[in-house]
């Protein structure tokens, strides 16, 4: 498979799948997950002195494990098939664009 292929099929896929599925209520999300990470940190930091510290630390703990778990990730598929590694990518793509869900509250905002 070349390069073009697995770079571009997981995100042809992943916009195909969100076209087709949206955002199903009750499937996990990694946005919300992720604003559920960040809730919990600022209920836990967002008080006392050093907050200015304590959020730089939770954003950047948020940013660099996030990064840290997709590189690990990112190098696990490699030793995985190519298809395989491509239904993965398209997955991540599929949960990581969520353009219906966003179009969806753009016209309810305007």
């Amino acid at each position: 498979m070349d390069r073009f292929t697995r770079l571009a099929a997981p995100l042809a896929l992943g916009y195909a799948l969100d076209l087709l599925l949206a955002d199903p209520e009750g499937w996990p999300h990694p946005v919300r997950t992720y604003g559920a990470l960040i809730a919990a940190g600022e209920q836990r930091l967002n008080h006392g002195g050093q907050r200015f510290a304590k959020g730089a630390l939770l954003a950047g703990g948020l940013v660099g494990g996030t990064y840290a778990a997709f590189a690990l990730l990112a190098k696990g598929l490699r030793r995985l098939p190519p298809a395989v590694g491509m239904a993965i990518n398209s997955a991540w793509v599929f949960y990581g664009l969520a353009n219906t869900g966003l179009v969806r509250e753009g016209r309810a905002v305007f």
